[in-house]
């Protein structure tokens, strides 16, 4: 005799005396009971947890590394759904002794890097004057100067290093290079920083030249 699955609908043999059955899968029926007695369910799972703290740590660890895009996409999603609960994690964190060393290397590195690329006001009128506007996207508002090559990178803080670029542009490059940056925005190299490029290899070479 044929049944139909109250949970999910499927068509399936009842091959019980009475043909009282009323689920096809033991994962059918747990799915229903679950719906039917959540509360009974969340404490039942929460007690697990505690009891299993390190077990679950490591099934989530091994989810997280097999799956890293989606881990990414739901984390990401979850700070955003409850901004409040994500803000009280970042203040523990910060308080124990690990968060207060990375809050502080981050706050030397920045400083570091700021002060490496910094230039004088004149400097930025020179190559204002040169570029015009920014030189990935032509946007003429919110301009800022970019490094060609990342000073995390090696790069100088150079008139044949530096090029201008708005707020958006410059924030989306970050520390990518200008071939990887140019490639995934859907645009070629400008001019100009094919040129300045060209340069730096010339003079680069001269140098080695020079030190043989």
């Amino acid at each position: 005799m044929f049944s139909i699955c109250r949970e999910c609908g499927g068509r399936f043999e009842d091959r019980t005396k009475n043909h009282n059955k009323m689920f096809c899968s033991g994962r059918c029926y747990h799915r229903n009971w679950n719906i039917k007695n959540r509360e009974k369910r969340k404490e039942i799972t929460k007690k697990y947890r505690e009891k299993n703290r390190e077990r679950m740590r490591g099934r989530t660890y091994r989810w997280a590394t097999k799956n890293r895009k989606r881990n990414a996409k739901y984390q990401r999603e979850r700070r955003l759904n409850n901004p409040e609960h994500t803000r009280n994690i970042e203040r523990k964190y910060t308080k124990t002794l690990k968060g207060k060393l990375n809050t502080l290397k981050k706050g030397a590195n920045r400083r570091f890097y700021n002060h490496k690329s910094y230039i004088s006001p004149q400097l930025f009128k020179t190559i204002l004057n040169r570029d015009k506007c920014c030189v990935y996207c032509g946007s003429k508002t919110h301009l800022t100067y970019d490094h060609i090559v990342p000073v995390s990178l090696g790069g100088t803080t150079t008139y044949d290093n530096l090029v201008i670029a708005c707020a958006n542009c410059n924030s989306a490059k970050h520390k990518n290079p200008v071939e990887q940056f140019c490639r995934e925005k859907g645009v070629e190299i400008p001019f100009i920083i094919q040129e300045l490029m060209n340069k730096q290899a010339f003079q680069l070479k001269l140098e080695q030249f020079i030190n043989l």
